[in-house]
């Protein structure tokens, strides 16, 4: 196939501008990946504080009147 030269030129800002928009993409998406990484421990640590809260508030209920001195 032949291409004159102007459509060449278009052809190649056509995929410059592919690239660079892949490109933008795929860090938009590694960003987010990370962001997701970072909530998703923060919420086990989150779930790990509130077990250890129910814990300590289940002991602190089954304890009697006479040991809370």
């Amino acid at each position: 196939m032949f291409v004159t030269g102007d459509l060449q030129k278009e052809l190649d800002f056509y995929n410059q501008v592919r690239s660079r928009k892949m490109n933008e993409i795929e860090a938009d998406i590694k960003y987010l990946e990370m962001l997701l990484e970072q909530r998703s421990n923060e919420l086990i640590l989150l779930r790990r504080k509130k077990e250890e809260m129910d814990c300590f508030y289940d002991i602190k209920s089954n304890e009697s009147p006479s040991t809370d001195k």
